[in-house]
């Protein structure tokens, strides 16, 4: 059995936190995700933690390396299980909270009604993610990718 508080380490050290850009929409979701080339480990967390674990490619000569993941509402609630313990990703985990928030306003504040012609020629009203609110995710995806950038 692996401890809360054990991971929340093992996630400093080894851990990633990052918002991607997905869809025609171009919106953002939260992607956490813990990179070794254990997979024991990993397994491990994955029985306990669920999340999706898979192999990634390595560089010639390198050890081969797997990944566990979790994204969007199963990434928020990884990182509230692991939040009170962690130390050096704390300022990411922030992030990834107001991110969250932000993914859960009112849909009425985040979207627009736009007439759209189908392919039948009918036409129809869809919501569109306003552009303001597509402009603030990725201000904050910029955020995190200067959290997240090594060395100095």
């Amino acid at each position: 059995m692996i401890s809360v508080e054990y991971l929340a380490g093992f996630f400093d050290g080894e851990g990633c936190v990052n918002l991607t850009v997905v869809g025609q929409a171009k919106t953002t979701q939260l992607r956490v995700s813990i990179v070794n080339t254990d997979l024991l480990i990993l397994n491990a967390i994955h029985a306990q933690y669920g999340g999706r674990v898979y192999a990634r490619e390595s560089r010639e000569g390198w050890k081969m390396f797997r990944a566990i993941e979790w994204r969007g509402e199963a990434a928020y609630e990884f990182l509230q299980k692991i939040k009170p313990f962690v130390i050096l990703k704390l300022p990411q985990i922030k992030l990834a909270e107001a991110h969250y928030e932000f993914c859960n306003r009112p849909r009425s504040e985040r979207c627009e009604k736009k007439l759209v012609v189908l392919r039948n020629g009918t036409q129809k009203h869809i919501d569109v993610l306003k552009l303001e609110v597509r402009q603030e995710g990725l201000q904050l995806k910029e955020r995190l990718h200067v959290l997240n950038k090594r060395g100095t």
